[in-house]
């Protein structure tokens, strides 16, 4: 079963040979399974209160090959003028990987510090991060000789901690916890945690069922939600914690009418629910369009810590043309018809694309009568000549020649963006407007940049496959 190392307060230890090659260490588990949970563990000072300079390692908590479970733990390891030699320390550290490792609603301080040179004083060491779930925990240091952790045993070094620094510690934060008397004495010296001052960890922590109480026997439910550490109450929020914004990814679509998008915002310490200091959306419809505030937000479900803002978007207006330099390159048509009008020859890299190509001209196959093969295909190579962001594309027909109609005969459009005029391509998104619609159909698709775009047109409906004009859509 489960061994379980829990309600230990170890603190005051010391040392009396001079030897930096000596250990003081505060919890050591070798092997087996193995669960370490409200405890506190003060190093660095002895039982009067006085720093321990000569150097050594010291160890908050080390575990080796033990599958090992440590939540709620208050860690501190101390002492200032410490001597020259290199002997580090360590408020946890993990000196061999096992089947799994779960190290959540910790503290981890280490604010050892040297005289001047000396060792190095982390926060966390790892040997690796494999099979360890880090997360949730309150990171701490800054004296002479502060390191906050290492994933290669100390091959390199990560002086401050990030979000993300391994790929599960995306909830941690660091910050001084407050400890009451973190370098008093045996009697004096407490690392309970300041019920007068505000603390990074009150409410940051994550739920861990299994761990009902604190340090003291109290129950933790009883109090706000899941404090970091040993000790649990009701502390003063220290808000360090970035909100979290959850937006849903939106479909493509070649509709014009307003979308309506929903996005939560959670926050530790609440989110602001009164009138004019609620959460304002900005937003913007491409890449390069102009970030727009909500002027109207509509909330939802409500509550202390969250609110679920709903911004009215606009549809996009008109596409934009872009005019210059840009230039179609490539034309080719797979269309079988013996009454082929035209050809995509017309088009070359010298002609510009000003939006108005004209009828007759543009990458446009048509055909009435004759042998019709269903399933007709027209692709158009467009070189922008440098990056572009779009995010739509509008079709423009000029009707049928010998019938002088105004039809877009197409069935299905194929958005394709490439590193040369020959690709490779790599498929931005389909859209399938209305076969026959008059003249125009504006179409949608996820801002993308590049210089080199596809568009491949299909009609599996009828012998006819015409587009006259392409305009490109930055709808801003």
């Amino acid at each position: 079963g489960t061994n379980v190392i829990s309600k230990n307060n170890i603190h005051s230890l010391s040392i009396n040979s001079v030897n930096p090659a000596a250990f003081l260490t505060g919890m050591d588990i070798g092997s087996g399974l193995v669960t370490i949970s409200n405890n506190m563990i003060r190093l660095g000072y002895d039982s009067m209160g006085i720093s321990m300079t000569t150097p050594c390692f010291i160890r908050g908590i080390s575990k080796n090959v033990a599958i090992t479970n440590v939540y709620f733990n208050s860690i501190y390891i101390g002492g200032t003028g410490v001597g020259t030699n290199a002997s580090n320390t360590f408020a946890f550290q993990r000196t061999a990987a096992a089947t799994s490792d779960d190290v959540r609603n910790n503290i981890f301080m280490n604010a050892r510090s040297n005289a001047s040179t000396g060792g190095k004083h982390y926060q966390v060491h790892l040997i690796n991060n494999n099979t360890i779930n880090l997360n949730n925990n309150i990171y701490f240091g800054g004296g002479i000789g502060a390191v906050f952790g290492t994933l290669n045993n100390g091959t390199s070094d990560v002086l401050t901690y990030s979000t993300g620094w391994t790929s599960t510690d995306l909830n941690s934060a660091s910050a001084d916890p407050q400890f009451v008397n973190a370098t008093g004495n045996a009697t004096s010296g407490d690392i309970h945690v300041s019920t007068s001052t505000a603390t990074p960890i009150e409410s940051s922590g994550v739920l861990i069922t299994s761990v009902t109480d604190d340090i003291d026997g109290q129950i933790r439910s009883n109090f706000s939600a899941t404090d970091i550490g040993a000790d649990a109450a009701n502390f003063i929020p220290l808000d360090i914690f970035a909100p979290v914004i959850a937006t849903p990814i939106t479909s493509n679509t070649s509709s014009t009418i307003d979308r309506i998008i929903n996005i939560n915002i959670t926050d530790y310490t609440g989110v602001p629910t009164t009138s004019g200091n609620e959460p304002k959306v900005y937003f913007k419809k491409s890449f390069a369009g102009t970030y727009n505030s909500t002027l109207t937000v509509t909330q939802g479900s409500c509550s202390a810590t969250s609110i679920v803002a709903v911004p009215v978007i606009a549809a996009c207006s008109s596409p934009a043309i872009l005019s210059g330099t840009q230039s179609w390159t490539q034309c080719n048509a797979s269309y079988s018809n013996s009454n082929n009008a035209t050809s995509c020859g017309c088009y070359d890299a010298t002609r510009l694309f000003d939006g108005n190509t004209g009828a007759g001209c543009g990458p446009s196959l048509y055909g009435y009568g004759g042998t019709c093969v269903t399933g007709g295909a027209l692709w158009v190579v467009v070189d922008l000549v440098s990056s572009t962001n779009l995010n739509g594309i509008g079709i423009f027909t000029y009707g049928r020649p010998w019938q002088g109609s105004s039809y877009l005969d197409v069935n299905g459009v194929l958005i394709e963006t490439g590193t040369s005029t020959t690709g490779p391509w790599t498929v931005v998104g389909s859209v399938y407007p209305t076969k026959d619609v008059n003249a125009f159909q504006n179409l949608v698709f996820p801002p993308t940049t590049s210089r080199y775009w596809r568009f491949s047109f299909t009609n599996s409906q009828s012998c006819d496959l015409i587009v006259n004009e392409l305009r490109f859509n930055r709808c801003n």
